[in-house]
């Protein structure tokens, strides 16, 4: 894994803070989600519980257009996982971005604004964004015009 720290950005800064106020989670959670023009597709994996995390038993999945079974899966290594620290899976022709990837992976981070993504542990899922079987249309949208297509 590339030793690549930083805070997570806005998009999860109120969730973030909520857990900060009601204590540490019990797992990792996906902490972003970007979905931009071309292959400009990023997730980012947060560790806000209050010790290290042995990554190899987690795994990142891909349903696709509504599907209810994954198309693609990548796991997330075998590295120690730092409390407070990201982890940013990009694809592998992601050219919007200055940092560096920990992970490049063309499969998984191969969404549209309609798909979703799994985050497992073993076999358990932690953490989800958006509806597995569900296909949305061309966004997850919410109230106030919020829309996952091309952000």
């Amino acid at each position: 894994m590339v030793n690549f720290t930083r805070q997570p950005l806005f998009m999860c800064a109120l969730f973030c803070f909520s857990l900060s106020l009601f204590g540490q989670s019990t797992d990792l959670i996906i902490s972003e989600y970007v979905e931009g023009s071309s292959y400009n597709k990023y997730i980012e994996i947060f560790n806000h519980t209050n010790a290290s995390v042995d990554l190899s038993n987690y795994s990142l999945e891909l349903y696709s257009n509504g599907a209810s079974s994954s198309s693609q899966s990548v796991s997330l290594g075998s590295s120690s996982f730092a409390s407070g620290d990201v982890i940013v899976l990009a694809h592998g022709s992601a050219s919007v971005w200055s940092g560096s990837p920990d992970i490049i992976s063309s499969a998984v981070c191969n969404f549209n604004g309609d798909d979703a993504i799994v985050l497992k542990k073993n076999s358990t899922i932690i953490d989800i964004f958006g509806v597995i079987g569900d296909d949305p249309g061309s966004a997850w949208t919410g109230d106030g015009g919020y829309s996952t297509l091309d952000k």
